[in-house]
């Protein structure tokens, strides 16, 4: 087990940029660390790219060794990621299903909604209907006193014109 942390260095350039030809080094760094009193340790191990498609190679053929490699090379954050990643799916998963309930409760909403908005419109007609009939209605009594002022008017005038012919005919009688 190498406790500490572990790095590759690629001679700052891209390996697939080599052709297994040219070997380059590719070092792998760890650090001891034997105790708080001692000196800690740093160990080289240099390797070229050909015994770096050597380690893959036999890595390949020894899944088995994956794990072990994984856990020496990776930080306790990078090896976390798997459960992290089951338990953010299980929460997304939570969310997805609680989003389906309120969609399918929006839903409903929404038909009881549209229900209210459609018996709504129909009074809101039935009123404007109600109105549009008050309206001729009142129309056709304004109508009906309009007449009746003008009956009214020419009943006055025949009034007055029967007192005037009353006065001249007491008028007449009180001569005679």
């Amino acid at each position: 087990m190498w406790p500490g942390w572990a790095s590759f260095l690629f001679n700052r350039r891209r390996l697939d940029h080599y052709s297994l030809k040219r070997p380059i080094q590719i070092c792998l760094k760890t650090k001891y660390n034997y105790g708080e009193n001692e000196n800690n340790m740093e160990m080289h191990m240099g390797f070229t790219v050909k015994e770096f498609r050597d380690l893959i190679r036999i890595l390949e053929a020894h899944p088995e060794w994956r794990t072990e490699l994984r856990r020496l090379v990776l930080t306790e954050e990078l090896l976390a990621l798997p459960e992290i990643m089951r338990a953010l799916a299980a929460k997304v998963d939570a969310l997805a299903e609680a989003q389906r309930r309120h969609h399918e409760e929006f839903a409903a909403h929404r038909q009881e909604f549209l229900a209210y908005r459609a018996e709504t419109d129909r009074r809101f007609a039935a009123l404007a209907e109600a109105q549009r009939r008050t309206e001729e209605a009142v129309a056709a009594l304004a109508e009906a006193q309009r007449r009746t002022e003008e009956r009214v008017g020419r009943l006055e005038e025949a009034v007055a014109a029967l007192a005037e012919a009353q006065r001249r005919t007491e008028e007449r009688v009180g001569r005679l």
